[in-house]
This record gives structure tokens, C-alpha cells and sequence, in this order.
């Protein structure tokens, strides 16, 4: 496989540098392809295509738009959309130049919800006895998948919790971090009860982190470990972050080139779960004693490991 193309919208999230770094290992392992990144705007692109044999775009609207209207005319260049499925494409049938490569980022945001309802449930005095979701931008179907898995583990229970569970209407951005810093301000304002956020907005992430601080409230991470992460360069914002769900989007990456992916007589689906060490939910180390009893804690893993081993079944907004 020569020249691969990974097509992102930003360099400055942890999302991203995972990505990159993904094909960035299998060329280190292989020593076959050269791997070149296009670092894009919302607006469209601008390295000429034509020199890659396989390029990773990511699932965006306007990207994704192009990427199908590039593979139409070119059906012996693979391309392949990470972080999405093919049902984004409805009706309309992708061809068979056109991969869909996916971490099933549902699991991982069920055993999240299912934590914050525990301990929500145990200490609403200190964790409150609602949670709010925040969306970089709303419509992505990933995102989407991340809501449904974390609904579900949340009111797994107690259906009825699934109504504590508020998402925010305004977008924060994925790059802006002072509109993501209002719009989380404004949002936990206007829900107190509130204590716990779930922000998906990327590199935004630092303004509605700066946000939960100045309440004394806590956040769930996503995509790496928001813990360690935050507390190389700012150890007190690293404390709000109770827990993670990762995504391991360079494990994601370098799994499936090991495949090694080809057009086919069929559009396929390709994804990897908590079994495959692509995601995963992790508490951070400061979560121990009363903070987490043990019996949270056994409740919490023996949720998990349903769900690894097929007893529990999360839904997904993919099908």
C-alpha cells in the first residue's frame, strides 16, 4: 500500500494526534507506504488526491460529501471514512471503492453512564442528580453514538433516569474554546442539578473544562485519558475529571491497515470494541475510598464485563 492520505480537520485535539499517529505506526512497522496529512477548514481541501492509492477522511459533512464524489469517478483508489458507519449514507449506496471504519465508542459510554448513575445515586450531595452531554456540533453521527451508549448505561436501572440525562441545544465548537466556555457557563446555569458534564467538542474541550471548574463540578473525558492528559500541563483542572472514555483512535487505525483493506465486492463496516482494546472506560486514580466504595466499583466492572462478553447488548446509533 503506497502513499496514504489522512485527511483531519484539526492538529490540536487528542482525537486527531491518535489518528495520525495510528498510520504513523504501521508505516514504522511496515516500512511500505509514505504517509502524508492534510491538516483542513470546513471548507474542502486542497492537496491533489490523485497521488494517494488509499486515503482516511474523517466524518464530516463537506468532507464526506467530496469523498463520495471522489470515489464515484476514481474506483481504484481506496478510500476509507474513519469514525463513522455507512448508514450515514441512507439511501444513497456508497461504492465499492468506500470503507467505513468505526470504534464502537457505544460500549465504553454505556459503562460511563452506568458509573455516573451509581455514584450519582450514592452521593447526589457531591455529584449531583443530572448529567449534561455537550456536542462540538450536533448532527455527527459519532457523537450521536456516544449519547445513545451513555443514555443507556445511565438509566439501565431506572429507565425513568434517562430524563437526567440533558443535552445541551447550542453547539460549543469543536476549536472555539471561548464559545465552548459560555455555552457550557450558560448551560450549567440553567440546569443546577447538573454536577457531572459530558463535553464531545475535540480541542474545545479546554473551555467547557474551564467552565465545569469555576462551578467545583466534574467532567467524564473522551478519546484518551482526560486525567493524566490535563495533568501534565494543569494538575488542579485535572481533578475535576472523575473517569474516560477512550478511544484509542491510533489502535483503531493501525488494526485496520494490518487488515489490509482492499476494494471489494461488497461495502463494509469495520469496527473494534472494549474486547479489542480500542475503547475502554477508565476511572482516574484519584476515584478510590469513599469517593468510589468498592461495592460501586464491583457493580461498575461487572457491568462492563456484561457487555464485553455479548450478556448486555447496548444500541447503537449506527443501526
Amino acid at each position: 500500500m503506497k502513499n496514504i492520505l489522512v485527511i483531519v480537520l484539526e492538529n490540536n485535539s487528542v482525537f486527531f494526534q491518535l489518528t495520525i499517529n495510528g498510520v504513523v505506526q504501521y508505516q514504522q512497522y511496515t516500512l511500505k507506504p509514505t504517509i502524508y496529512t492534510e491538516i483542513v477548514d470546513r471548507k474542502g481541501t486542497e492537496i491533489d488526491h490523485k497521488k494517494f492509492a488509499s486515503i482516511f477522511a474523517p466524518n464530516d459533512p463537506i468532507i464526506l460529501k467530496t469523498i463520495y464524489e471522489e470515489a464515484v469517478l476514481n474506483p481504484t483508489r481506496l478510500y476509507t471514512i474513519y469514525d463513522t458507519s455507512s448508514s450515514i449514507f441512507g439511501f444513497v449506496q456508497p461504492p465499492l471503492n468506500m470503507k467505513f471504519l468505526y470504534a464502537t465508542q457505544n460500549q465504553p459510554s454505556a459503562v460511563a453512564g452506568y458509573f455516573c448513575y451509581q455514584v450519582q445515586k450514592s452521593f447526589p450531595q457531591i455529584y449531583g442528580t443530572q448529567v449534561g452531554v455537550l456536542f462540538g456540533q450536533l448532527g455527527i453521527l459519532a457523537l450521536d453514538d456516544f449519547y445513545v451508549g451513555f443514555r443507556f448505561g445511565y438509566s439501565y436501572e431506572d429507565p425513568d433516569a434517562a430524563q437526567n440525562v440533558i443535552l445541551c441545544e447550542h453547539d460549543t465548537t469543536f476549536t472555539d474554546n471561548q464559545v465552548s466556555y459560555d455555552v457550557t457557563k450558560t448551560f450549567l446555569e440553567q440546569y443546577p442539578e447538573i454536577k457531572i458534564s459530558l463535553p464531545l467538542n475535540g480541542a474545545a474541550y479546554l473551555g467547557s473544562y474551564n467552565a465545569i471548574y469555576e462551578k467545583q463540578q466534574f467532567a467524564i473525558g473522551v478519546d484518551a485519558d482526560y486525567f493524566n492528559y490535563i495533568y501534565s500541563f494543569n494538575p488542579s483542572l485535572a481533578y475535576i475529571v472523575l473517569a474516560s472514555i477512550t478511544k484509542y483512535m491510533n489502535e483503531l487505525l493501525f488494526k485496520y491497515l494490518n487488515t489490509c483493506p482492499s476494494i471489494g465486492t461488497t461495502v463494509e463496516n469495520t469496527s473494534y470494541d472494549m474486547k479489542d482494546g480500542v475503547v475502554d472506560f477508565i476511572t482516574s486514580p484519584f476515584m478510590v475510598g469513599d469517593k468510589y466504595p468498592l461495592d460501586i466499583r464491583e457493580k461498575v466492572d461487572t457491568f462492563k464485563r456484561a457487555i464485553e462478553d455479548g450478556s448486555i447488548i447496548v444500541p447503537s446509533a449506527f443501526t
